[in-house]
Parts: structure tokens; sequence; C-alpha cells
């Protein structure tokens, strides 16, 4: 029988979202933009800015690097960004993590080969101690 998982899948989601847009606004703030600025320099508009902030809602792949690559962070710091806080394993939490960005790269048309080489790089980085999305 399936265990249901609907309940920690919600909770984890919250929990990924409050942490990006957390993580986000503390960017903005450091770099001293305000979201007139980033929607001029991201093209995601102030409304969509703000209900990120306020953890509405976890945007799509293509919205996060848009906000992203504009607050001076690369690739892997925006992937870094989807990671629980919780009292999972390290383990649990990079399962988890791979399994949040696979889905992402998915959602946003990626192809298999490419979210492979993708998830390969974030993974050498890892191993090479330049990132830590598994935090």
């Amino acid at each position: 029988m399936k265990k249901d998982i609907s309940e920690q899948v919600k909770k984890d989601i919250e929990e990924i979202t409050s942490n990006f847009a957390e993580k986000i606004k503390l960017q903005r703030s450091k770099l001293n933009i305000s979201m007139a600025d980033l929607y001029k320099l991201s093209g995601v508009s102030s409304s969509t800015i703000n209900d990120i902030e306020k953890s509405r809602y976890l945007p799509h792949l293509e919205v996060m690097l848009k906000l992203g690559y504009s607050l001076d962070l690369s690739f892997s710091e925006v992937i870094s960004l989807l990671t629980l806080k919780s009292s999972k394993s390290k383990e649990e939490k990079r399962q988890y993590s791979q399994s949040a960005v696979k889905a992402l790269l998915r959602n946003a048309d990626f192809n298999e080969k490419t979210i492979k080489e993708i998830m390969d790089f974030i993974e050498f980085k890892a191993k090479n101690r330049e990132i830590n999305p598994y935090k």
C-alpha cells in the first residue's frame, strides 16, 4: 500500500518557498536593489516579485533564474536556494533537492540529457565543495 506523502510534500514545498523568498529578499537588500530596479533588471513584474518575497508561491525555473542572475547569483547558487532547513537527514535533503531540481527542469522543458548534465554539474561542484546545495 502506498504511503500518503501529500502532507509532507506540501510542508516541504512551503518550507522551500519560504526559504527561497527569504534569500531572494536578503540578496536584493544586500545589493540595495529595489523591487522596481529588480523588475527592470529581470523583466519579472514587481507584483510577481512581491508575491515571491511574501512566500505566496514558488516560481518556475525561468523566473528563478531571471531573479537570481539579476541579483548576481550563479546557476548553482540559485539552485542551492531550493533547500530544506528542517531536521531531515543530509541524505534525505540531498535526494529531495535532486528531485525538486529535476522537476523544475522538466517543467522548464529541458530534455532528459540536459537535465542529467545539469545534475552532474551540480554534483561535481558539490563534491569539489564549490557549492553545498544540500545543506
